[in-house]
C-alpha cells in the first residue's frame, strides 16, 4: 500500500487485469490515523488498485477490510477470486464492548443511560445521534437522560488503544410510550419484564423468550388499556408477539384492537383470528393495523387471547399455554 496526500492507495498482485466490485460499491474498507481509531471509508477500483479515502480521517496512516468475523466484502479479481481481509498496522486488536444499561424513568419521562466496561477500560465516548463516538464523542462522566428517539453509541478506550468494536443501540419512543397503561388480566410475576410499563418502554424483546423483555401471561389472555390523557391522532396501532412451541410459546388464538373517547364504550377496528398447527420456527410475529387516514381518540384497548393449554401433540399436552407480548407502538 501507498500512503499519499489524504488517501491510501491499495495495490493486489493478484488482480494484473484489474479487479471488481460486485453489487454495487466496494465495502468493508477502514482507515486510522495517528490516533490509532478506524474510521469508516470510501473505496474505488482503478484497475489492479483501489484508492480509500475517509471524510474522517484527513491524513490517513492505515487500512483494514473486511476485519469483522461477519464481514461479506464484494471485492474480486476478474476471475472472480475475492479478496481477503487484511490489514497494514501491527497494533494490538483491542475488543472492549460497553455495557449499555437504558433505564426507563416514567416520572421523569426519559430513559436513563448508564455506560460501563471493564476494569480495563480507562475512558468510554458515546454519542446519541448515530455518530462515530471516535471522532464526535462526548467523554462519559455520570448517567444522562434521553427523552427522544435515539441511537447511542460508545467506545471503550484501553491504555493501549481504542476498541475495535462500538456498541450501538436505538431507542425509538412512540405516542404510548410513557402514557399510563391498565390491565385487565394479569402477567406473570416471574415473566413481568419490568412491571407494568414493559410493553410500552420502547424495548423491544428478541427472538430469546428469556432475554428481559417479553412480558408472559401463562395460561391467561393479555388485554391493556392505553390511556393518552386527552384525544390525539393516530394513525397506527402495532403489537409483537413471540412463537416458540417447543418451550409452550404460542401465538394468540385472536389479537383485537378498540379505540374509546371515554374509556368505556369501544369500537373495534382490527380483528385477527389464529390457527395453530406445528410449527418448529422461532419467531416475532407482528399484528399491525393502518388506519385510511389519522382517528383521535383517547383510549386504545389492545386484546390477545391465549390458546389456554399446549395442545395435544405437544410434549406438554394439557399444560397452561405461555403468551408472550413485547412491544406496543402507536403512532
Amino acid at each position: 500500500h501507498l500512503v499519499e496526500s489524504g488517501q491510501i492507495r491499495i495495490m493486489f498482485d493478484y488482480a494484473e487485469n484489474g479487479l471488481l466490485a460486485n453489487d454495487g460499491p466496494l465495502t468493508h474498507f477502514e482507515v486510522a490515523g495517528d490516533d490509532n481509531i478506524y474510521f469508516p471509508a470510501d473505496a474505488k477500483i482503478e484497475g489492479s488498485e483501489v484508492v480509500v479515502t475517509s471524510r474522517f480521517v484527513l491524513q490517513p496512516q492505515h487500512v483494514r477490510f473486511g476485519f469483522t468475523n461477519t464481514a461479506t466484502p464484494n471485492l474480486f479479481n476478474q476471475e472472480g477470486l475475492p479478496a481477503t481481509s487484511f490489514r497494514t498496522d501491527d497494533w494490538p486488536v483491542v475488543n472492549k464492548q460497553v455495557d449499555l444499561d437504558i433505564n426507563y424513568n416514567l416520572t421523569a419521562q426519559a430513559y436513563l443511560v448508564t455506560l460501563t466496561g471493564d476494569e480495563e477500560v480507562k475512558e468510554i465516548k458515546y454519542t446519541t445521534n448515530g455518530d462515530h463516538p471516535g471522532l464526535f464523542g462526548l467523554t462519559y462522566r455520570q448517567p444522562f437522560y434521553v427523552d427522544g428517539a435515539a441511537t447511542i453509541k460508545a467506545l471503550a478506550f484501553t491504555e493501549e488503544r481504542a476498541s475495535d468494536a462500538i456498541t450501538s443501540i436505538e431507542i425509538d419512543p412512540n405516542l404510548a410510550t410513557f402514557k399510563p397503561i391498565a390491565y385487565t388480566t394479569r402477567y406473570d410475576p416471574d415473566r413481568a419484564a419490568g412491571g407494568d410499563q414493559a410493553l410500552v418502554d420502547g424495548q423491544y424483546g428478541s427472538t430469546s423468550w428469556n432475554d428481559g423483555n417479553w412480558q408472559g401471561f401463562q395460561g391467561y389472555s393479555m388485554s391493556v388499556v392505553i390511556d393518552f390523557g386527552e384525544r390525539i391522532e393516530i394513525e397506527d396501532i402495532k403489537i409483537q408477539v413471540l412463537k416458540n412451541q417447543e418451550q409452550g410459546i404460542f401465538l394468540p388464538n385472536r389479537v383485537l384492537f378498540e379505540i374509546s373517547n371515554d374509556g368505556q364504550d369501544f369500537s373495534q377496528v382490527y380483528r385477527k383470528p389464529l390457527f395453530h398447527g406445528k410449527e418448529s420456527e422461532v419467531e416475532i410475529v407482528p399484528f399491525e393495523f393502518n388506519f385510511n387516514r389519522p382517528r383521535k381518540t383517547r383510549y386504545v384497548r389492545i386484546s390477545a387471547t391465549n390458546i389456554g393449554e399446549c395442545p395435544p401433540w405437544h410434549p406438554n399436552a394439557g399444560e397452561k399455554a405461555w403468551l408472550m407480548v413485547d412491544e406496543i407502538t402507536i403512532r
